[in-house]
């Protein structure tokens, strides 16, 4: 094997993480859609596992699983995949949302008077 295609080689395999990871982010995204939670949640699992990055996607779209009227609601949990992303990516696209939910969560869940 020559210099060039080891270099290559770690590339490729990247290249394969990569794409098995944003694989698994658009199947939770579909299955969340389709109101398959649970499916989404285990996906959202194994992406998880597995990513090098968009993990910022990822935890905003746990927190709208685990926040979704389904039999694995969890809201506290929601509220944590939220402050994940507010606390570890504020440059994220999905910071002012996951603001805004985080927000929400803590004034009707948490903070009630």
């Amino acid at each position: 094997m020559s210099i060039s295609a080891l270099k290559e080689a770690p590339k490729e395999a990247d290249s394969g993480q990569q794409q098995a990871q944003e694989m698994l982010l658009a199947q939770a995204q579909d299955y969340f859609y389709a109101e398959d939670y649970p499916a989404a949640l285990e996906t959202l699992n194994k992406f998880f596992e597995i990513a090098v990055s968009d993990f910022d996607a990822g935890y905003y779209l746990k927190g709208q699983v685990l926040e979704s009227k389904s039999s694995i609601k969890n809201v506290k949990e929601a509220q944590k995949a939220y402050k994940h992303v507010i606390d570890s990516y504020p440059q994220s696209p999905f910071w002012e949302r996951a603001k805004n939910r985080y927000t929400y969560l803590s004034r009707f869940y948490f903070d009630i008077r």
